[in-house]
């Protein structure tokens, strides 16, 4: 195969798992979403033409349907540890209220290890995946895994601004719901109103709801949550 097919391919399947035209080059549309900022975790790209189910599993899952977190440090943007904890809160409710699962925080002056670690780092911070400075990625998180060490930690680049509360800027909420979706074992998916979708696409108000793609997702890897007036999406595709 050529150079320049391998290109074409390239680009065709880059553009199809972000659900874009299908062109095979990088045009205006295709060039705008490899601008915006995202999710530091690699995409899986499906070679295949047509997909029914858009979510994405890694391979891994936590092996219990309780699992705590901690919120180890503060921010630099002058956000109190209240005002983060309220927001992981919410943001881990949200998989809570669809799926089999119940989370837990520890406080950050407990000894009991937590399953999630969640931290704001910048740079270099000790794993294999530091922040450069020129990269447009707000944060990472790690994959359930083996259920150990730093399986499902969630890291935020304290390089950028987070708000709780304003219309503007980085919403801390979006992107704490995305990467929690990563530290319980999904992928990206693409289909673009999903907050697993790789790119930031924020939101106008703390009122985020999850895509039924993402529910898909979750509901496959741990069941339906076992609260009153829940949905089971098994069996259902998204178009």
């Amino acid at each position: 195969m050529s150079g320049k097919k391998e290109v074409q391919n390239s680009v065709e399947s880059f553009q199809r798992f972000l659900g874009l035209p299908v062109t095979g080059v990088i045009d205006k549309t295709t060039q705008e979403v490899m601008k915006k900022p995202r999710c530091g975790l690699k995409d899986i790209l499906d070679n295949k033409a047509t997909r029914k189910k858009r979510f994405t599993l890694q391979g891994s899952k936590w092996s219990k349907n309780k699992v705590t977190w901690k919120l180890l440090n503060d921010n630099n943007d002058g956000l109190s540890r209240k005002e983060v904890e309220t927001i992981l809160e919410n943001a881990f409710s949200k998989w809570e209220a669809v799926a089999d699962l119940t989370f837990y925080k520890l406080s950050f002056t407990s000894k009991e290890p937590a399953d999630i670690d969640v931290k704001f780092v910048q740079g270099d911070h000790g794993d294999p995946y530091p922040f450069q400075p020129w990269h447009k990625i707000y944060t990472h998180a790690f994959y359930p895994y083996n259920n150990q060490g730093s399986s499902g930690d969630v890291h935020f680049n304290d390089k950028f601004n987070f708000n709780v509360k304003e219309k503007s800027g980085v919403s801390l909420l979006w992107i704490a719901i995305h990467e929690i979706g990563h530290s319980l074992g999904l992928h990206h998916s693409s289909v673009q109103s999903s907050l697993m979708y790789p790119t930031y696409q924020g939101n106008k108000d703390q009122n985020i709801h999850l895509h039924d793609d993402d529910i898909l997702g979750i509901q496959s890897l741990y069941g339906m949550s076992q609260r009153k007036n829940n949905v089971l999406y098994e069996k259902q595709f998204i178009n």
